[in-house]
């Protein structure tokens, strides 16, 4: 049962703001994950069969891939679990699509990215988070990025930097300023014995206030691939949490920065990988040493851009309680950043109209927002 003409469902809506979608959704698990599908259902039905059954066609097996998901549904926690069937009821798809949407990335390999946090004492008296989200397109993917906005009836309000059926997080921001971006790491260990990854950051912006919380709910909970995950908060703290099935190394920033790319670097899971990301990062950031900008940040992330899959880019102010975001045309690096006022975002109010003339057709934004596949 397809709802592609509707933008609009309970309180939740989503509208079209300085050429960035976002979608505001609103009440308890279920309902959340209901107006999820409804409102988006005719872009989760177009990436499934866009993307995720492009990648089975690629070599992918997909009953085994199937058959792994569905072994992580046991970690599901009662309320993502609502969520979800909310989900697949409101897209009109099964229980197992949406699942497989949470749980892929546990079992493929296939993100990158990079990240940089600078102290204020390096960056003209703020503290600057840096990413880029480097992930395969599929010449579709990067159409479809948007920003979903959450107003949980239990927990933190929060945003995450998404796609069309994802409700876990891998770019985000709560109301109390903790931000956070993942960055999987390549290395052999891994485990899908734990809660899907991407479920397991979205709980820590809905859950947790300070890095503090959300490095004891990581070390905590069952985890399955490895990860970096960079972590700021508003009290300006910042860390990167190196993540494996059995244990979660800490960096902290030295000499006012800390960076990270797709490898750990601590000293009991350190790897001895050239990343000319890293470097480049490292070196730009000591040549502006004190004198650091948002258009010498920009610059950073441009000069560490992967090309066709760089399809997100943001810098987020934790202090402030703002971001810039790009989105659309690979490398979104070069931009245009749009600026996004994090405190309006969760003011919003249930129902309000959307801001367009037209609803939008896509989920798809920035500088190609208006370039949707049909």
């Amino acid at each position: 049962m397809a709802h592609s003409h509707r933008k609009r469902w309970g309180g939740s809506y989503l509208s079209l703001r300085k050429g960035l979608p976002i979608l505001h959704l609103f009440g308890s698990p279920r309902e959340l994950g209901l107006a999820h599908g409804r409102i988006l259902s005719a872009q989760i039905a177009r990436l499934k069969k866009k993307y995720l059954e492009r990648l089975f066609r690629q070599g992918y097996a997909e009953d085994s891939v199937r058959r792994l998901c569905a072994g992580m549904e046991k970690f599901l926690s009662r309320e993502f679990r609502q969520e979800l069937e909310g989900m697949a009821q409101g897209a009109g798809l099964p229980f197992e699509d949406i699942l497989l949407f949470h749980t892929f990335l546990d079992i493929f390999k296939v993100m990158c990215c990079s990240t940089f946090v600078l102290a204020p004492e390096i960056a003209q008296g703020r503290v600057i988070f840096g990413r880029n989200l480097d992930f395969p397109t599929l010449d579709v993917a990067h159409l479809y990025s948007l920003v979903i906005v959450y107003h949980p009836d239990e927990g933190n309000r929060f945003f995450s930097v998404s796609w069309p059926g994802i409700a876990g997080a891998l770019s985000g921001m709560n109301e109390n300023g903790l931000a956070l971006a993942a960055m999987e790491v390549f290395q052999d260990e891994t485990s899908l014995e734990g809660e899907p990854y991407v479920l397991l950051f979205r709980r820590i912006l809905q859950t947790c206030s300070r890095i503090s919380q959300a490095q004891s709910l990581v070390e905590n909970s069952p985890r399955t691939t490895a990860n970096n995950l960079m972590l700021a908060d508003k009290s300006g703290e910042a860390c990167l949490l190196e993540i494996t099935p059995r244990q979660v190394s800490v960096r902290y920033p030295q000499d006012g920065r800390l960076m990270a790319t797709n490898h750990f670097r601590s000293p009991g899971l350190y790897q001895q990988v050239d990343s000319w990301r890293y470097d480049t990062m490292a070196q730009m950031i000591e040549s502006r040493r004190g004198k650091i900008d948002l258009d010498f940040a920009r610059q950073i992330l441009h000069q560490v851009n992967l090309g066709e899959i760089t399809m997100q880019s943001m810098i987020f102010l934790p202090q402030e309680g703002k971001m810039w975001l790009s989105l659309g045309t690979p490398p979104t690096s070069g931009g245009p950043y749009i600026p996004v006022e994090v405190a309006e975002l969760f003011s919003a109010k249930k129902g309000r109209e959307i801001d367009s003339g037209n609803p939008p057709a896509s989920a798809g934004g920035g500088q190609e927002g208006r370039k949707h596949i049909k």
